[in-house]
């Protein structure tokens, strides 16, 4: 079965996917839970954009969590969570994944997986920097596959209900959506600093989760709506990512 994808998580590097298919197989022979990839391959414009999410130069009051030097200057973590300088995470390298539960843990399964990890040249990279979920492959990439393009014709669509495109317009918000088809919801966290303007899951937890933070979700009619959505975010999105460079350049 190999490791699992969720939440638009993939390798594209066949040797590292290869690598934790083998490992997570090995796992499951044993009686262990499937691996499961919250996040894989990490384009160089989501790394960026994780970056200047999380790190400053001018932290102002707000909390420092701690700071890196890039570019030769000092930057300050504003976010829990931590990041690599753009260019230097294993994520963008296509050897990386953030496993969920228990490979993210101190638990049975995620020590055993340490103690098979040799075997497919991965380590558990994260437990250097307290990310335990953080595991790499340090073997040969393979080939690098291209993504399949959807090809078609683009058919012309309403615009979304102008409450959403009003939020989406603040760059600081980020709104959550969904849409129900054939009995199955999708749920969109949208917004400009959102990576790559959008994440989604069908997920009830994560929606949950996302509505902790952001508020209640909107539904929306049907896919045309939720398309045009999702494009004014993907533009807001890159909108605020050549704002930010312009402001640390």
């Amino acid at each position: 079965m190999g490791i699992g994808y969720v939440d638009g998580a993939y390798n594209r590097a066949t040797g590292t996917r290869s690598a934790f298919d083998g490992l997570s197989d090995a796992l499951e022979r044993e009686g262990h839970p499937r691996m499961i990839s919250l996040s894989g391959d990490r384009e160089p414009e989501v790394q960026e954009r994780l970056w200047y999410e999380r790190m400053t130069l001018s932290p102002g009051g707000r909390k420092v969590y701690g700071y890196r030097w890039w570019q030769g200057q000092k930057w300050y973590q504003i976010h829990p969570d931590t990041v690599a300088p753009p260019r230097s995470s294993n994520h963008e390298a296509r050897r990386s994944n953030d496993l969920k539960w228990p490979y993210n843990s101190d638990t049975l399964a995620a020590r055993r997986a340490e103690e098979l990890a040799p075997r497919f040249n991965i380590t558990r990279e994260g437990k250097n920097f307290r990310e335990l979920w953080h595991w790499t492959h340090w073997g040969s990439l393979g080939r690098i596959e291209t993504p399949a393009s959807t090809g078609g014709t683009t058919t012309p669509t309403p615009a979304p209900a102008p409450s959403i495109l009003k939020e989406l317009e603040d760059m600081d918000k980020a709104v959550i959506v969904h849409l129900t088809v054939n009995k199955k919801t999708t749920w969109l966290l949208i917004g400009a600093t959102v990576p790559g303007g959008y994440r989604a899951t069908n997920a009830q937890e994560t929606a949950n989760a996302w509505a902790h933070i952001y508020g209640p979700s909107k539904k929306l009619k049907d896919q045309a709506e939720l398309d045009v959505a999702l494009r004014e975010a993907k533009a807001l999105a890159a909108s605020w990512l050549a704002q930010q460079k312009k402001i640390h350049s």
